[in-house]
């Protein structure tokens, strides 16, 4: 095969080496990003109501900082002017001009808002793509920094849009792929749901507190008798109607001596009955007063049943009805004041006599619903026979009456003659003194409640299922990163390492600060997990900060929290990694690219356990364990005035140096074979073996990038090469091994100065509880392995 044919294989194996690459990297994109919708969807599930708007508040930040954007912002319609649009959440981490407050879209994003009233999603990639009449538009995003925005419309249903949720970029231009706009409306979706909630628990509210004062107006009282007790519990009103002193205690016998005696059996069977039917009853007596006088009271009743044993308790409204007792005949025939109760809402309203099932009133609902649906104009007096053709209609009708009859009060869902609309009907029995009279019914058409119910049903199996899914792909992930993480999971027994580990076991059950230092690669991270599953604090939050990954205007309040307004954009009180980690440990990755101003109050932190937040002044104390890490040569930066020489040695309290790879050669087929196992069950290869000239190759590698660099290397062999023998396809560029045996030459130094250490301390004794391999963590076989390889001699 000539040159240029392999330069093309190798070629063409990059590229899909490289697409592979990508596509692992989006897969793991999205599922990254789907379980975050799971956690926010599982999170505004039950949320309550008060809280709603500070977890959109959080849920706007966590997306941006998972799709890196730079701006998130939320608008509702004003209740002062529902025409307009109001800025009423925002997530700005990069900070901009001050906005105005209140800050309206029909002013700033005219154009935008426009798009929206259609139910549209506007998104734009470049501001230059926005056309003339979105000027006003362009001119405000550039003003705040905007360079693309992806904006939705909120709306429930078919109803007019509630507000919009926007998604920007300030520091670059972006596309805006199908994918991600779709992705991004689960989130609007989300907030959909909770704010359409909170309106209708606010409503609610609402109407409990106008039925609270409506009931204190008419001047009701409220009572409540427990059945297996007998106990009576009544409100100040029914003490007060009663004539019961405001501390005396209230027994069934002790209510009942009030009520007058020719009317104590007429109480006591409607409590009996509302006990054993479970029906609401109304009951009319009269009570006699301390002074003789009589008053007439009604009590609504109610009962409360426990879902296992049957009544618990009968609740009544009671009302004191004695001057408008005589007058109650005349209400009832008081057509003028019926008819204006029923006509006030749109609902329909009538009433049938019990015999034939006649009208005998009706509202303006009903006689608009059969003009509109049948072109039919109603009156009184006319039966299911004469409103309906179809036989089947008649019958359901008559069968609708004659249950109200029967059970007094019952509601049911109805579809309607016309087959387009659902009626919510409520049945209930009119009686009087002289016996039934009619049949009220109260219909709520409910067609547009039934079909949000139902998509809200099939959103929320969609959301469970997605959850579900996610939680099964991804036990995989959590298993594979928790596995990498144990103390147990760190690969190699060469000297060089198991002299660092015996290192880290030595200082983890401490409190001492411990600086790893070495390469990229290396394995910093793990060994520093391991530190701190050893210690005392393994049940306490481990906190991870990448130093040289936050932005420096950033990562002050990344590390010791923020108050709400310490500088623009800070929505929200929080707390910072300092504060989490209290009683664990924080690991400090990369401190050398700590900013130089930071490091005094990372010192005082590490000195005296305690900081203040950015804007407050209190101080908070805590109890953290420190690790930090480091390629850089830290020595060097004091020298150039890039680190504080008093936070060096403060850190430098137990130094762990990790070898680079190339100076535990034996341990690169070990690693080797890990890295192929794995990599090759996940693309569903299978080796046998890995030829000579691959081994010896890797052994003779310098490996700049040590473990991470050979994983890699492996990955793409494990990739291109067939099986059943692993081989490398790309050449690896080796240099010098001088450097090589001259930092192995350097650590076998003080391995054998440790050594020679314990061994004088133990007066030369290897084996037994207190001998030199107990203390040193090896088997004493292997200790004097390491003596005579190191030419260990006593004197």
């Amino acid at each position: 095969m000539d040159v240029a044919r392999r330069k093309e294989i190798r070629e063409n194996l990059d590229t899909v080496a490289e697409n592979q690459k990508q596509g692992i990297r989006t897969l793991k994109e999205r599922l990254v990003f789907e379980e975050l919708i799971s956690q926010i969807s599982a999170k505004f599930v039950n949320l309550p109501v008060d809280q709603i708007d500070s977890s959109i508040d959080d849920t706007m930040r966590l997306v941006c900082e998972c799709l890196e954007l730079d701006l998130s912002s939320l608008w509702l319609r004003s209740v002062d002017d529902p025409s307009q649009l109001i800025l009423t959440h925002l997530y700005r981490p990069l900070g901009g001009p001050p906005l105005p407050n209140p800050m309206n879209a029909h002013e700033h994003f005219p154009w935008s808002q426009g798009k929206l009233e259609t139910g549209e999603i506007v998104a734009i990639s470049s501001m230059d793509d926005l056309p003339a009449g979105a000027a006003r538009d362009q001119e405000t995003w550039r003003h705040f920094g905007v360079k693309t925005a992806l904006v939705y419309p909120l709306s429930t249903g078919g109803a007019p849009t509630i507000g919009a949720l926007s998604f920007n970029t300030m520091q670059q231009e972006r596309i805006w792929p199908e994918t991600l706009v779709k992705r991004l409306q689960l989130v609007s979706q989300i907030f959909i749901n909770a704010l359409d909630r909170k309106q209708k628990e606010t409503d609610l509210r609402e109407s409990e507190a106008r039925l609270s004062l409506t009931i204190d107006a008419v001047g009701a009282g409220l009572w409540i008798i427990y059945v297996t007790t007998n106990k009576v519990w009544i409100s100040p009103k029914s003490r007060e109607l009663f004539h019961f002193a405001p501390d005396e205690d209230i027994d069934y016998a002790k209510y009942f001596e009030v009520i007058h005696p020719e009317d104590r059996d007429l109480v006591d069977q409607t409590i009996q009955q509302a006990i054993r039917t479970g029906t609401h009853l109304r009951c009319d007596y009269r009570i006699v007063l301390p002074d003789g006088s009589i008053r007439w009271i009604t009590s609504r009743i109610q009962y409360s049943m426990k879902s296992d044993s049957g009544p618990e308790r009968i609740m009544g409204l009671t009302v004191d009805i004695t001057e408008r007792k005589q007058l109650e005949l005349e209400i009832k025939k008081s057509q003028t004041l019926l008819a204006a109760l029923i006509n006030s809402t749109s609902d329909m309203i009538w009433s049938v006599d019990p015999e034939r099932f006649g009208l005998l009133t009706f509202n303006s609902g009903l006689y608009d619903y059969f003009l509109r649906h049948h072109n039919m104009r109603i009156g009184t007096g006319l039966r299911p026979e004469d409103l309906f053709s179809d036989n089947e209609y008649i019958q359901k009708w008559h069968s609708f009456y004659r249950r109200a009859l029967d059970e007094r009060s019952f509601t049911t869902e109805y579809q309607t003659h016309s087959g387009n609309r659902t009626l919510r009907l409520n049945f209930n029995v009119l009686k009087s003194d002289e016996g039934t009279f009619g049949i009220s019914v109260f219909g709520q058409d409910v067609t547009e409640l039934k079909v949000l119910e139902k998509q809200l049903r099939r959103q929320l199996m969609e959301i469970q299922e997605l959850k579900s899914k996610l939680e099964q792909e991804n036990t995989y992930l959590r298993n594979e990163i928790k596995t990498e993480k144990g103390f147990d999971k760190i690969i190699g027994s060469s000297d060089t390492l198991q002299y660092v580990l015996f290192r880290a076991r030595q200082v983890a059950l401490t409190d001492a600060t411990v600086l790893i230092l070495g390469e990229t690669g290396t394995g910093k991270g793990m060994v520093a997990n391991a530190i701190h599953e050893m210690s005392t604090r393994k049940g306490k939050p481990m906190i991870m900060v990448n130093c040289a990954a936050l932005p420096a205007n950033l990562i002050e309040s990344e590390l010791f929290g923020r108050e709400k307004g310490a500088f623009t954009g800070a929505y929200a009180t929080q707390a910072g990694r300092f504060e989490v980690a209290d009683g664990g440990t924080i690991f400090l990755d990369e401190i050398g690219e700590l900013p130089l101003d930071l490091q005094s109050k990372l010192l005082r932190v590490l000195q005296d356990g305690e900081f203040e937040r950015l804007g407050s002044p209190r101080t908070i104390k805590v109890n953290v364990r420190v690790i930090a890490s480091t390629s850089r040569d830290l020595k060097a930066e004091m020298r150039a005035g890039r680190f504080r020489e008093d936070l060096y040695y403060r850190l430098n309290v137990f130094p762990v140096s990790l070898p680079p790879l190339r100076m535990r050669v034996e341990d690169i087929p070990v690693l080797a074979w890990h890295f192929i196992n794995r990599y090759a069950r996940k693309i569903g290869k299978q080796f046998e073996s890995v030829s000579n000239e691959t081994m010896e190759s890797l052994q003779a590698y310098n490996w700049p990038g040590n473990v991470r660099e050979l994983e890699h290397v492996i990955e793409r062999a494990v990739i291109t090469s067939p099986e059943p023998e692993l081989r490398l396809l790309e050449q690896l560029e080796f240099e010098s091994n001088k450097c090589q045996e001259t930092a192995v030459e350097a650590f076998n130094a003080v391995a054998r100065e440790h050594i020679l250490q314990v061994l004088q301390k133990t007066g030369w004794k290897i084996e037994g509880e207190k001998g030199a391999a107990a203390i040193l963590g090896l088997n004493p076989s292997t200790l004097r392995f390491r003596i005579k390889k190191l030419g260990i001699k006593r004197p």
